[in-house]
C-alpha cells in the first residue's frame, strides 16, 4: 500500500506533527492518540477510557475537527453517557 510521503506511519508520530499544526494542547494530543487507537467511540466512551473527564473529550475533539484531523461518524447510543452520541474518527 503507498502512502504519501508526508503521511505518518504511526499515529504516535502523527501526534508529534500536531504541534506544527498550532494551538494544539498536550490534551489534544492525548485525546489524538486515543482516538487513533479507539475509532468509532463517542467522546464520553473516550473520555472514560483515557480516564479524564469528558469535558477533556468534548473540547479537544471539535478542534481535532477543525484542523482536519478528526471528523464525527454515525450517531448511537453511548454505553457511557446513557444517551445517544455522535462516533469520531481519525481522517486518514
Amino acid at each position: 500500500m503507498d502512502r504519501q510521503p508526508t503521511s505518518p506511519v504511526t499515529s504516535d508520530h502523527a501526534a508529534l506533527q500536531l504541534p506544527r499544526w498550532g494551538c494544539c494542547s498536550k490534551q489534544t494530543i492525548a485525546v489524538y492518540q486515543a482516538l487513533s487507537r479507539n475509532p468509532g467511540v463517542t467522546g464520553p466512551e473516550l473520555a472514560a477510557i483515557m480516564d479524564v473527564a469528558p469535558c477533556v473529550t468534548s473540547g479537544s475533539l471539535p478542534l481535532l475537527e477543525r484542523l482536519g484531523r478528526a471528523r464525527k461518524g454515525t450517531t448511537r447510543f453511548c454505553a457511557a453517557s446513557k444517551r445517544e452520541c455522535v462516533t469520531w474518527e481519525i481522517v486518514p
